[in-house]
């Protein structure tokens, strides 16, 4: 049955399915098929935002995710109609047990916000690749890379993009053009001198008064931008970074003590880093402290905000990232990149939806 899980399986399963599929919820079920919770997928980013271990049993990250869950289930969250399908459970009258699960299609909406592409920088790292062409506008499986974001946010239901350019801005513009041929908006933030990350979000139009989702115009993603956007509106953040988890091997064992005594010694481990993977959403309340016509990154800009009590959070981003900095991640993303697994595709009908085929799910 799709989008079931039993209570012995990883919770890296359920991790991979809202991963690989647009469906916003999935089921848990004991060994004899009785219900035990209903698992919806911003909740379990939100559990995978205190640096969870999913590898665990499902069963026994339950008790904390449930905790977490009460925290999470905010009226802003009940308020939100997502755009994206969720699953039904079916249950047998007398024993309650799960017999099926139905797909209740998803109702396209256009999301009020507002997409933006950095694509400004030079991309030096990448040589004579860039030379001639911007880094958002090399080629990736038949389109510019900036294309497929903006396929991505056209699917999404955000159809005003913004693109803050200048390292041979012409290139973007002439392809891009005012974004009708896309079926969008497109508008341009000209710098006259490099702004930094951050620093172009002061050319905006000063009557913008809705979310913004920027993202770096050299990203490689398979994340759905709305899911981020729904996140970022029911959590009610006035900033989303979105992160990944980046393991890194100590060479050394890591001895650690109390006292001048050593209680543990861990021999070369594995230490989790959550990395910024240049994927935000700003709310329009923090417009005012960017400086105009002044250079700031976005990491600057954050450290500003939560000194002065602004809700800064993070978006664990679990699907395909790849960012393109070298001819070697370029390279890497034109292998792994295949356009017939977008999910442009979701809202047509339910049997168009992506299948999710896990070895040990349920049925």
């Amino acid at each position: 049955m799709l989008g079931v899980f039993r209570t012995d399986q990883s919770g890296k399963a359920i991790t991979k399915f809202f991963a690989e599929t647009a469906y916003e919820n999935a089921f848990v079920v004991s060994e004899d098929m009785q219900l035990h919770t209903r698992i919806e997928q911003h909740e379990w980013r939100r559990f995978l935002a205190l640096a969870v271990d999913d590898n665990s049993r499902i069963g026994l990250l339950l008790p904390s995710f449930e905790d977490i869950c009460t925290k999470a289930r905010t009226p802003a969250r009940a308020a939100t109609k997502s755009r994206y399908p969720a699953i039904e459970a079916v249950l047998d009258n007398d024993s309650l047990r799960l017999v099926n699960t139905t797909v209740r299609n998803a109702h396209p909406r256009a999301l009020q916000a507002s997409g933006l592409i950095m694509a400004g920088g030079f991309g030096r790292r990448l040589g004579e690749l860039t030379k001639n062409t911007p880094k958002p506008m090399l080629d990736l499986c038949g389109k510019p890379i900036a294309e497929h974001l903006v396929d991505n946010f056209i699917d999404s239901g955000i159809n005003d993009i913004f693109m803050s350019v200048y390292h041979l801005s012409d290139v973007v513009k002439d392809h891009f053009g005012n974004g009708s041929a896309y079926g969008a908006r497109v508008r341009y933030l000209e710098e006259s001198s490099p702004l930094g990350t951050a620093g172009c979000l002061s050319l905006l139009p000063r009557d913008v008064d809705r979310p913004i989702l920027m993202v770096n115009g050299d990203v490689v993603t398979d994340v759905h931008f709305g899911r981020l956007v729904e996140y970022h509106q029911a959590a009610q953040f006035d900033v989303t970074v979105s992160v990944r988890p980046y393991p890194v091997q100590l060479q050394f064992g890591v001895i650690e003590q109390s006292d001048g005594l050593i209680s543990r010694i861990r021999e070369k481990p594995k230490i989790m880093h959550q990395i910024n993977v240049a994927i935000y959403v700003i709310s329009p309340n923090v417009l005012a402290h960017i400086p105009a016509g002044k250079p700031i990154d976005m990491p600057s800009l954050i450290e500003k905000l939560i000194p002065l009590g602004y809700r800064v959070g993070v978006f664990p981003l679990v699907e395909e990232w790849i960012d393109v900095g070298t001819v070697p991640d370029l390279e890497r993303a034109r292998t792994s990149f295949e356009t017939e697994k977008r999910r442009s595709t979701i809202f047509h009908d339910s049997a168009d939806l992506l299948p999710f085929v896990e070895a040990r799910a349920v049925g």
